[in-house]
């Protein structure tokens, strides 16, 4: 129902003028002399008082308009669950059969005026007179995506007046539901399909290895499980590969819902790549047994990252350093401490060669002990990593370390007892190692943390290098640099030992600064021809409808983070090509949804300005179980939630009769609404009036007036 009307605004006070206008021109014509005729006179008049009013008439800036006040019926918008879940069988049909019939049944006539969606992982439109092919196919269920795209669904001049959700409520992507649907501003009703029993199910949630593997060892797996149904049951779990079986086990379920922890240890494989299969045994009467099994990746190395510490003489900070690096698996630890100047602590002799070696770790060396090492320029320029404690003795005589540091100084420097406190550099905080060490804080707290026991003077940054701590009068104490293809750490000062020893205290924050140290030497041995360009995949093992990412971190020669570099990745199979997002920090990322099951390797190419920065490449595998797969059972509690913070009503799928007169929203009155403006051009009016006063002239011109 529509009223139109119009409108015409203006200053009318300036019309006010016009009959007094009028007026004083018929009197000036009666008292012309010469005299004028009675027809002449009063076209004069009329003239002249007309190109007045039209002047007038601009004065009051008039303005037409049209305006319609309607009267419309809000849209409704019904959702319809596609989902996997949605296939689950109960009372002798699936759920997506029984909302089907609701649907394009029961239901048909209250919603012959609303718009239909379709969503599994994201909405599609869908038609009442093709209810029948709609499938359950989709890997997973947003409902806050399906909610959004409501108010997206409504026709151009209608509003949204509410939603029908028909869902299992499963929802396994995207965000809260229940926020989005109490932000949508309309009622959400919502008809659950599935049993609010709790079906009887196994699920196997997850399976992780550990981040540091090694060949010919065993491997210790962690499982989660949960259940319902199966209380004091035992399942059996075992883990294979495409040729064997590696491992089973029984495990004896818990309560309903609860999760369960589980180990597994593995007999010792080869290095390299493994793809493992996790399973449990589907037990008798379960709802589904697609989510009993998880694919793993498992990639062993085939050895520990051999390290060199050599130091020039006994003392803590070698002590220190030599237990924080001893507890981490993954590096392998030869240390070798100097007792003087012609023998070593344990009888064992510096080794003769650097070759085999991925780090190299010295803790205050003189001169002869960093030339009897030798070769350590053409050891870092292959690509291997030194981390130095610069202490006195390597201050007095640098010997072949001088060229190698990233510190430089003008006069020689000095270790001394400051009291200032340690500090993040800004500079530092795009480095892996600066990231790194502002995990170690909160925030940035640094000077809150114990000073250390000496701290370098009359040292500067070398060229090419990034400083990552420094003293709160600008000293430098933690720096980066390369060689080559190396990498270089160098931290200037002492009494490191004491700031992990004062720092206990503080918890988790000691553990994690203790922890820098492996990290940081990791982070040097990684160094490689290849080491400028670094990816890895999100996750090595992904569900069938998550989004598969793959992240990489580019840096130049100098091993500092490049944010402008172009950077594509390349997935096979298919060779399909795309460029890679900055992320900030010189990393870069790319996603992928909707990859079918199997396996899927990469590589990322980086250039600036035309130049090849490297390339690095990896896998990932997209498993069959979908992240729906994980958790079939149905959610009214949730469905519930939904309806109760956005307005709505909650029913089972058989109490739809109770929904719909909530589905035939009143009438609405659309407020006053201007479609069409008509401002009057003020130049033509103005034109207008002055061809009215120039015919008036020529009348006066010709009877002799002038």
């Amino acid at each position: 129902m529509t009223a139109p009307g119009w409108s015409l605004d203006g200053v009318w006070l300036w019309l006010l003028l016009a009959p007094v206008l009028a007026w004083v021109g018929r009197w000036i014509y009666r008292r012309t002399r010469p005299s004028v005729d009675p027809v002449s006179g009063r076209l004069l008049w009329i003239l002249r008082a007309s190109a007045l009013a039209l002047i007038l008439l601009v004065l009051a800036e008039p303005l037409l308009s049209w305006f319609a006040r309607s009267a419309r019926r809000p849209v409704v918008v019904a959702l319809l669950d596609t989902s996997a879940s949605m296939n689950v069988v109960e009372q002798g049909s699936s759920r997506l059969h029984r909302a089907v019939e609701v649907l394009g049944g029961g239901l048909r006539e209250d919603l012959r005026d609303a718009v239909v969606r379709g969503f599994s992982g994201s909405p599609y439109p869908v038609s009442l007179d093709t209810l029948s092919r709609v499938a359950a196919a989709g890997w997973s269920t947003d409902l806050s995506a399906a909610l959004v795209s409501a108010e997206d669904a409504v026709p151009g001049g209608r509003t949204l007046g509410g939603v029908l959700l028909i869902s299992d409520g499963r929802h396994n992507l995207g965000e809260d539901p229940a926020a989005v649907a109490a932000a949508l501003g309309v009622p959400v009703h919502a008809l659950g399909t599935g049993s609010a029993d709790p079906a009887a199910d196994v699920q196997l949630l997850s399976a992780e290895a550990p981040e540091a593997a090694f060949a010919g060892r065993p491997v210790r797996l962690r499982l989660s499980l949960r259940s319902w149904g199966y209380q004091g049951q035992a399942a059996q779990v075992s883990v294979s590969t495409e040729e064997e079986e590696l491992v089973s086990s029984r495990v004896v379920l818990g309560a309903d819902g609860q999760v369960l922890p589980a180990d597994l240890e593995l007999p010792p494989l080869a290095a390299g790549p493994h793809l493992l299969t996790v399973a449990v045994d589907v037990l008798g009467g379960e709802l589904t047994g697609q989510n009993n099994r998880r694919l793993l990746s498992l990639h062993l190395r085939r050895e520990r990252l051999r390290v060199l510490l050599a130091a020039g003489g006994p003392g803590a900070e070698a002590a220190f350093l030599r237990r924080a690096l001893a507890a981490d698996s993954s590096l392998q630890v030869t240390a070798r401490i100097r007792r003087d100047d012609r023998s070593f602590y344990g009888g064992e002799p510096l080794p003769g060669s650097l070759e085999g070696w991925d780090c190299l770790v010295l803790v205050d060396p003189d001169a002869d002990l960093a030339g009897a090492l030798g070769g350590i320029e053409g050891f870092l320029r292959s690509g291997r990593g030194l981390l130095v404690l610069a202490g006195s003795r390597l201050l007095r005589a640098p010997g072949p370390l001088e060229r190698l540091l990233p510190l430089s100084w003008d006069r020689p420097p000095v270790i001394e007892v400051t009291g200032d406190p340690v500090e993040a550099a800004a500079e530092g905080r795009g480095h892996p190692l600066g990231r790194l060490l502002a995990q170690t804080v909160s925030g940035d707290s640094w000077r809150g943390w114990p000073p250390l026991a000496g701290t370098l003077r009359e040292g500067r940054p070398g060229p090419g290098s990034r400083l990552l701590l420094r003293t709160s009068v600008g000293d430098p104490v933690l720096l980066a640099g390369s060689v080559g293809l190396g990498r270089v750490l160098v931290a200037a000062g002492t009494g490191f030992w004491r700031l992990d020893l004062l720092a206990a205290g503080l918890g988790e924050q000691a553990r994690s600064l203790r922890a820098f140290w492996p990290a940081a030497v990791r982070w040097l041995a990684a160094a490689s021809a290849e080491g400028r360009v670094r990816s890895s995949p999100e996750s090595p093992v992904y569900r069938a409808g998550e989004p598969a990412a793959v992240v990489a971190e580019v840096y130049d020669e100098l091993n500092q983070p490049v944010d402008s570099a172009r950077v594509t990745i390349r997935l096979g199979p298919g060779g399909r090509e795309s460029a890679m997002e900055p992320a900030g920090a010189g990393r870069f990322r790319a996603a992928w949804t909707g990859l079918e099951a199997g396996g899927y390797t990469y590589e990322v190419e980086a250039s600036h300005e035309g130049a090849g920065l490297g390339r690095s490449g990896g896998r990932f595998v997209v498993e069959s179980h979908s992240v729906e797969a994980v958790d079939l059972r149905a959610d009214p509690g949730l469905l519930a939630e939904i309806a109760a913070v956005s307005g709505g009503d909650y029913r089972p799928l058989e109490g739809w009769r109770d929904l719909r007169a909530r589905l035939r929203p009143p009438p609405r009155v659309v407020p006053e609404e201007r479609r069409l403006a008509v401002e009057v051009d003020q130049y033509l009016w103005l034109s207008l009036a002055a061809l009215l006063l120039a015919g008036e002239w020529v009348i006066r011109k010709r009877g002799g007036m002038l």
